[in-house]
């Protein structure tokens, strides 16, 4: 059946019956490329066969267009020939030329007789497709028959290509110029493809697919057929099935096909338009391909008739992909070399021009080696990041031995944005470099960042030594970077024996902001140069600072309590570096952020931000940098109470140089708090005294980094130890760290607590939780609430319990956490409140009547704070919290804390 060809076909069976009648036609039928006009004469010659008309069928090819009477021969070879027209044939109607044109005249006449006389018996249908192929001896022969069949039952049908600029012969222009009936085919509508996708797939062919099908194809049969196979035989020789955005071989075997049916000329055209890609334009293509414009733009036009094209470009970059695979490589790499020295000529861009580079897989000339380092300095994606360093890769290879230093550099800074590992292999001839005195400052310090990346503190330790020796006359900027990416590593900043004689002079140490060594200390000064210097860090010039500074700057803000400047500036770098397409810059703030939001207490944020950040490198290219996330995940799950998830994550393999790192032991601490969820406290005690004694090996012992003290108390606790547990939690209590770190304070406070008696316990839980709300850590917050609900409990404060239990019970469920002691654990069922609907219809309006003070005051009584802890927060007296409580009541049909909506806590949440 022929999908949206049913008029011509209805046209071609009329002309049949006009011929059975007595009436002869003569039908041109004409189409672009591919178009059907094979499958419509095929179909014809079908329908004249059923209706007993003799049909004789033969095809032009262009490797015989003078082979004389070449198509006439296989019109007179057909199997249903009658016997008196093959003597004809074989008495030497194709004879050499040597026989006199009056003899072949008179054969010609002898044969349009035998086929007249033959139209009397039966109708005659004679098919050649291709014409224009034809030798001009038959279409001589056929022109005599064309003259004399009006009155005759004979049919000629005639295919031919839609090519307004290919010349005809003077004997095919006679032919075309009065047809009987001329009938166009053009390519598939819309309709037309969807009715031959249902035909061939069935309740598969979907609106979408029909949809992309028609917008891949431009209405060509022979690439829906290959678009067809692909659907069926997926899933593809690829990626996924056709249908949902990838093609297989057969649509792009149908690509080449297609090409391959017309001349030389269309190919190379193609050809080229694929090479140049969005540089495409007509004088281009002739330029690369040494032709005419007008050359191109003839072949521009059957590409576009065909369906494969729009103006100077392709429909889809499959099509374009097709065609350059059918190009051999030395071919294709001749092509693009010779395309990016035309696009250098012309002043394109440095990023189009390495394209091109990188697919000739060679250095076109000198030129190209001042392009590719443009192209490194201006690469903003991930996609350009990974074409430049493919370009640089390949200058590398083939440059002179004085750039090589250059591109190697250039290189590993490069290749860092997307996969630190990439770099790793240059790494040992830098430091050879480094050996000869042949690295300058921002080198050295890219040696150091990825030896420090990689957990060699060793290998570091000689570029450390020269970077720093070297500021001796130069910026002394570049050493508070090193010692802030020695500091993210390790915890604290490197300290180099002769630092302070390298830094002596007139010029002032360098701004360094180290967390370690302000927190070390009591002082507020310190605390205001800490952040201080953390803002210029973050203030100063994206390209002339290092991504690990920024991280470090970022968490030190967050760390500080300036939570929400932290976050202005994690946006802010992270849509740079999204711009930049730095896929490892990405991945580092992405853990950054997934850090601050566990030290909110917002576990299921912080599992999933860890979770992309983790996806964006491969596991050995995170370096001894992997325990961030990995730390993150497995503390965030365990809180959820997802352990299956935290053991999975705990069984990944990690390089064994993160031991001695801080991700390490944040790492390693994760670890110890799973083993304490799941009921293994001596397996946690052993985990975070390791982790204690590597922190203070490594001089990382810094409660606000690893508080393996409040850990360890935590498993004691566990074991039923409470002296030992206090003992730990005091001793972090005293650090300097505690006296300004909110959180170091309000940890500790909760575990001095726990391990105290009942009496005693309630002054120092309110001080944590004092403490805790300071910090924002809604976590630790809920435990110290619930540990305060059960200390009521004890002392037989039942009302204050459950008023407590039932704040911890919110705070836990905005962290998305289990804590134990919340308020359905001290809520008995006897005991909880039941409300009639019609309470609860009471309660709607008086939550409408309440005033905004009221609501306010209600909200936060909800969540279990005491008068004088909501006139402290609202700045008001406890009188006037007392009379907002009371007309609150009495608005809400309610007469105690405990029954006061759970709508109210929502409303505390919104504000």
């Amino acid at each position: 059946m022929l999908i949206d060809r049913g008029h011509a076909l209805h046209s071609l069976r009329e002309i049949l019956q006009e011929c059975v009648n007595g009436r002869g036609h003569f039908v041109m039928a004409s189409g672009g490329l591919a178009s059907g006009k094979t499958a419509l004469m095929q179909e014809f010659q079908d329908v004249a066969l059923d209706a007993g008309a003799l049909v004789l069928s033969a095809a032009g090819a262009r490797a015989e267009t003078h082979a004389r009477h070449g198509v006439l021969s296989q019109l007179c070879r057909s199997a249903a020939l009658p016997g008196h027209l093959r003597e004809l044939v074989e008495s030497g109607l194709g004879g050499e030329r040597s026989d006199s044109e009056a003899e072949n005249d008179s054969r010609a006449r002898e044969l349009c007789d035998a086929l007249l006389e033959t139209s009397r018996a039966q109708p005659v249908v004679i098919a050649v497709d291709d014409v224009q192929f034809a030798d001009p001896a038959t279409l001589q022969t056929l022109l005599r028959l064309r003259r004399r069949i009006r009155s005759s039952r004979v049919v000629l049908l005639f295919t031919e290509w839609t090519c307004p600029a290919n010349p005809r012969s003077r004997l095919l222009t006679e032919y075309t110029q009065q047809p009987h009936c001329r009938i166009v085919l053009r390519q598939l509508s819309e309709r037309g493809t969807a009715e031959l996708l249902a035909q061939e797939l069935g309740d598969a062919a979907t609106p979408e697919l029909v949809a992309r099908c028609s917008d891949l194809s431009g209405g060509n049969p022979l690439l829906i057929k290959g678009f067809v196979e692909d659907v069926r035989t997926g899933p593809p020789h690829r990626h996924g099935p056709v249908g949902s955005g990838v093609l297989g071989v057969a649509y792009r075997r149908a690509v080449r096909d297609c090409l391959h049916r017309w001349d030389r000329a269309l190919s190379d055209v193609a050809e080229g338009v694929a090479v140049l890609g969005s540089s495409a334009d007509p004088k281009r293509v002739a330029q690369l391909l040494d032709v005419t414009p007008e050359c191109v733009g003839q072949s521009l036009n059957v590409l576009e008739m065909a369906g494969l094209a729009r103006g100077c470009s392709f429909r889809h970059p499959e099509i374009s992909a097709a065609v350059l695979e059918g190009l051999p490589p030395g071919v294709r790499g001749h092509l693009h070399a010779k395309a990016a020295e035309l696009l250098y000529e012309s002043g394109a861009e440095t990023l189009e021009i390495t394209r091109h580079i990188v697919s000739a897989d060679q250095l076109p000339g000198p030129w190209a080696v001042p392009i590719l380092r443009q192209a490194a300095r201006k690469a903003a994606t991930e996609e350009e990041v990974e074409l430049t360093v493919k370009g640089l890769e390949l200058a590398l290879r083939d440059c002179e031995e004085r750039d090589q230093l250059f591109f190697r550099t250039e290189l590993v800074e490069v290749a860092w944005r997307v996969n630190p590992l990439a770099a790793v292999r240059h790494l040992p001839a830098l430091r050879q470099a480094m050996a000869e005195g042949r690295l300058g400052q921002r080198d050295l310090l890219s040696l150091i960042r990825h030896l420090l990346w990689q957990g060699d503190t060793e290998g570091a330790a000689e570029p450390v030594a020269a970077l720093l020796e070297s500021v001796g006359t130069g910026d002394t900027r570049l050493v508070a970077q090193l010692s802030m990416c020695y500091e993210l590593v390790h915890g604290v900043p490197y300290d180099h024996p002769d630092r302070s004689t390298v830094l002596a002079g007139n010029r002032k140490p360098p701004f360094t902001p180290s967390w370690s060594r302000a927190t070390a200390t009591r002082s507020q000064n310190a605390r205001n140069e800490l952040m201080h210097s953390a803002e210029r860090i973050l203030q100063g010039q994206i390209s002339d600072t290092v991504p690990e500074a920024s991280a470090l700057a970022i968490l030190i803000m967050d760390r500080e309590g300036h939570s929400r400047r932290a976050q202005y500036w994690f946006e802010t770098l992270m849509a740079e570096a999204v711009r930049q397409g730095a896929v490892t810059w990405q991945a580092l703030l992405g853990t950054v952020s997934a850090h601050m939001a566990l030290r909110r207490g917002d576990m299921a944020t912080a599992a999933a931000r860890a979770e992309v950040a983790l996806g964006l490198l491969h596991a050995q290219s995170w370096g001894v940098l992997i325990g961030f996330p990995l730390s993150v995940l497995v503390l965030a799950h365990t809180a959820m109470g997802n352990h299956e998830r935290a053991g999975k994550e705990l069984e990944r393999a990690v390089p064994d140089a993160m031991a001695t790192t801080v991700s390490g032991l944040q790492y390693l601490r994760a670890g110890g708090h799973y083993h304490l969820a799941t009921g293994r406290p001596f397996a946690a005690i052993e985990e975070f005294e390791r982790c204690g004694a590597l922190a203070r090996e490594g001089r990382m012992d810094i409660p606000g980094l690893i508080p393996w003290r409040s850990d360890l108390a935590q498993a004691h606790l566990q074991l039923g130890q409470p002296k030992k547990a206090r003992a730990l939690a005091t001793e972090q209590l005293e650090l300097p760290a505690a006296a300004r770190d909110a959180w170091v304070r309000g940890i500790s406070l909760r575990l001095v607590a726990a391990g105290s008696p009942p009496a005693e316990r309630v002054p120092r839980l309110q001080d944590a939780i004092q403490s805790l709300e300071h910090c924002g850590d809604r976590l630790e917050l809920a435990r110290a609430l619930a540990d305060l609900g059960q200390t009521h409990q004890a002392l037989d404060e039942l009302d204050q319990a459950r008023l407590v239990a039932r704040r911890a019970d919110q705070e836990a469920k905005a962290c998305s956490a289990e804590v134990a002691g919340t308020a359905q654990a001290h809520r008995p069922p006897s005991e909880r409140p039941r409300r009639e609907p019609a309470a609860d219809a009471v309660q709607g309006e008086g939550m409408v009547a309440l005033s905004e003070a009221e609501r306010k005051v209600a909200a936060l009584a909800a969540f279990g704070h005491t008068n004088r802890e909501i006139g402290r927060k609202l700045y008001i007296t406890v009188s006037t919290v007392e009379q907002h409580l009371t007309r609150a009541y009495r608005k809400l049909n309610v007469n105690r804390r405990t029954d006061l909506p759970t709508e109210l806590a929502a409303h505390q949440e919104a504000a």
